[in-house]
């Protein structure tokens, strides 16, 4: 409660068959300290506000650190034995397409790119 009390729009929703000793006591101890906040609030001139925190807030920092780019390691022909470069491309295509038609775009896209530097590096070994 005394959270929610401390929130501009703050409210608590408590659920039970009768209001306890305790819950009245909580409820006016609740009562007892907003009205408290607002006679601060009215006699310095205060206007609450709810807090805004900026795009570089330091959790902000640390959730997008999550998602940086991840490294490309360069590939080679071996890795690929018999079929080669090319037999991966057409494998990667074709699971692109199930990924797709199984609505994970995000794994089609990344294996759409895979195939993408694969024809790169196809392209930049038989050239």
């Amino acid at each position: 409660m005394g959270r929610a009390a401390r929130h501009i729009d703050g409210k608590v929703i408590m659920y039970a068959d009768r209001i306890t000793g305790a819950m009245e006591q909580a409820m006016d101890e609740t009562a007892r300290r907003r009205e408290m906040q607002e006679a601060y609030n009215e006699e310095h001139g205060i206007e609450p506000r709810g807090i805004s925190r900026g795009v570089d807030d330091p959790m902000v920092r640390m959730a997008e650190a999550d998602y940086g780019p991840i490294p490309e390691v360069a590939e080679t022909p071996a890795d690929y034995g018999d079929g080669g470069i090319r037999a991966e491309i057409e494998n990667l295509r074709r699971r692109m397409k199930e990924a797709a038609a199984g609505m994970d775009f995000e794994k089609a896209a990344e294996l759409r790119d895979k195939a993408n530097r694969l024809e790169q590096q196809e392209l930049g070994l038989s050239g």
